[in-house]
């Protein structure tokens, strides 16, 4: 019969078991890290002051948008476009029409594009928009409308 050595446990053990764990917990740690840099930021407003004070402007502004025209947008084969028409749904002739979009998550996408007259309340610019959803807004100066905007929601499956 062979009887086992026992080793008595040291000062050396104890390190080796703390760096372990604290090695773990380190790793994870920066796993997390890691992807909180590289997903979304948090960052809703630049300013939350000054967005805080422009609240009641973009209130007023939402409720005239409500009030006589409304918008459709679509994208379809690298364009984006929009059509505005009346309650009545008359076609409505706008100057200045611009399409503000990025994604909801991620300010890095965001563009600004101007769309040209195609007649009939109809509204487009070539534009390629990666797959996913996009927000935004549509200004336009519309006859009878102080400053008109209205929020609008694209999603490309393309």
């Amino acid at each position: 019969m062979t009887r086992a050595v026992t080793r008595p446990f040291t000062g050396r053990h104890m390190l080796a078991i703390l760096l372990a764990f604290f090695g773990t917990v380190l790793a994870a740690n920066m796993v997390m890290v890691y992807y909180a840099n590289h997903s979304w930021t948090g960052l809703v407003v630049k300013n939350s002051y000054v967005a805080s004070q422009e609240f009641n402007e973009t209130t007023e502004k939402l409720a005239r948008a409500e009030a006589g025209v409304h918008v459709t947008p679509a994208y379809q084969n690298g364009s984006l476009s929009v059509r505005l028409v009346s309650d009545t749904g008359e076609p409505v002739i706008a100057g200045n029409v611009v399409i503000k979009l990025g994604r909801p998550s991620h300010e890095g996408e965001d563009r600004e594009v101007k769309l040209e007259s195609l007649g009939n309340g109809n509204y487009a610019a070539p534009h390629v928009l990666g797959k996913g959803q996009w927000s935004g807004s549509v200004t336009a100066d519309v006859p009878g409308h102080e400053s008109w905007m209205r929020p609008v929601l694209i999603l490309v499956r393309d």
